[in-house]
């Protein structure tokens, strides 16, 4: 259970986690949010009973450590079933992929992967001028050497590529996980005396509700989020497929994984 990831379906094991969070930038929450949780688990349970699984995980009180463990130990059977039964979990696509129509803000939160077609849409929302700032996040994924580029940097050149002043750019290039991108880029924008009460994020359908509740969790009182996403390259991550295949549902249940044991630390 223990051993170490080497792709991003996989959860990180209990072990992985306390390696992580020890790496992971600190923050603390403003008074009137401690204790206030931003995720629902709704959805997740409605898809669990049709498929007839136990989805005791997302509903009585477990230490984070055992939610790893049984959402690990769920998983198989929660792919097997869902392929089984083979009906489309719809109230989870539209939770998860929840999003805005963004408005002008004080900055736009581009959140690193693999994929440029969030540096595309990116870049459509700095064209409209919608913010005079933009602040890329993002590390190299914990279980990848560090001798290569962070995706912080491969993003800031494609968008210097594409037209963007490298001086409207701030770049967070240790952040390994969604709440350290959070909390680091925070962090940053304080650093540098950039108020920050409405954000523009850019990432993937599928992170957007985890990306928004760390960012609701962490970000001043009524800091507005405009949740906007990008196109995804892999045709198995897709809204209308995931729940069609193995890396899918995998992928899908461990966003919601996360977010349950986010919400036992108190961080989103």
């Amino acid at each position: 259970m223990d051993v170490k990831r080497t792709h991003f379906s996989q959860l990180p094991s209990v072990k992985e986690t306390e390696e992580i969070l020890k790496k992971e930038a600190k923050r603390n929450v403003i008074r009137s949010k401690v204790g206030v949780h931003f995720a629902s688990f709704a959805s997740v349970i409605e898809w669990m009973k049709q498929i007839g699984v136990d989805s005791r995980i997302f509903e009585e009180d477990l230490s984070w450590q055992e939610i790893i463990y049984e959402g690990e130990r769920l998983k198989t059977t929660i792919v097997e079933n869902t392929l089984w039964v083979n009906a489309e979990p719809k109230s989870v696509t539209d939770y998860l992929m929840e999003s805005e129509e963004p408005k002008k803000s004080d900055v736009i939160m581009l959140f690193g992967s693999n994929s440029k077609k969030r540096v595309e849409k990116t870049w459509e929302w700095w064209q409209k001028g919608l913010a005079n700032k933009i602040i890329i996040t993002g590390g190299r994924p914990y279980y990848i050497e560090e001798n290569i580029k962070s995706e912080a940097e491969i993003f800031e050149t494609d968008l210097i590529a594409l037209g963007v002043p490298k001086e409207k750019i701030m770049i967070e290039d240790k952040s390994i996980t969604i709440p350290d991108n959070v909390r680091s880029s925070f962090n940053l924008l304080d650093k540098n005396n950039i108020k920050c009460e409405s954000i523009i994020i850019v990432l993937a359908w599928f992170a957007m509700r985890r990306a928004w509740a760390h960012l609701m969790k962490y970000g001043p009182e009524n800091i507005k989020i405009y949740r906007t996403w990008a196109e995804i390259i892999d045709p198995n991550l897709a809204k209308e497929n995931w729940y069609k295949n193995e890396l899918g549902i995998k992928t899908i249940f461990d966003q919601f994984v996360k977010l349950r044991v986010a919400e036992v630390m108190d961080t989103a």
